[in-house]
């Protein structure tokens, strides 16, 4: 019995001494892919102009907001001028 309880608690702290190694490995390879994908974005971004590039994009729409939206009074003006142009 004395020999079962002394294996067992060998075995308890091997495991537990390989799981350390195996979690510090997986968060340094964690790490560097990352790091690493953190990069090639950083690179991308840097291709397309950086943030000027993006703030002088005219792909991007304007949200709807009071400024540019036509409030019920003028879309009737709007349809009125339309209709007059038929």
């Amino acid at each position: 019995m004395t020999i079962v309880l002394v294996g067992l608690i060998f075995d308890i702290i091997n495991t537990w001494l390989q799981n350390t190694a195996f979690l510090r490995m997986y968060m340094e390879r964690r790490k560097e892919k990352t790091a690493k994908a953190k990069a090639e974005r950083e690179e991308e971004f840097e291709k397309v102009g950086g943030p000027e590039a993006v703030e002088e994009s005219e792909d991007v729409e304007e949200p709807e907001t009071e400024d540019n939206f036509a409030g019920a009074d003028e879309q009737e003006q709007l349809d009125k001028e339309e209709k007059e142009e038929k």
